[in-house]
């Protein structure tokens, strides 16, 4: 999420790759197959969302990595600006 053509060309539309938690099974588990990483105008199908989050059901580690959990103002900012259709300009 360095720039916004990073963001074009690897997030927008772009399917997640991890999904969900090694043998993890159920609903919710299966509700993540087939997320973009992010989906503009939908942050409840937006890989980037569960991550920020340290959503269990997500593989890997919680977003940002490397740095401590973004506050919920920040996170609130991500999802308003997937709710806003994400752009990029």
């Amino acid at each position: 999420l360095s720039s916004g053509a990073a963001v074009r060309a690897t997030a927008i539309g772009v399917p997640a790759r991890e999904v969900a938690a090694s043998g993890e099974a159920g609903p919710l588990a299966a509700g993540l197959v087939g997320l973009s990483r992010i989906e503009p105008g939908r942050p409840e199908r937006s890989y980037v969302v569960y991550k920020i989050l340290g959503d269990s059901h997500i593989l890997g580690a919680q977003m940002p990595y490397g740095r401590p959990p973004l506050d919920v103002e920040d996170i609130a900012a991500v999802v308003a600006w997937i709710e806003g259709g994400a752009p990029t300009e």
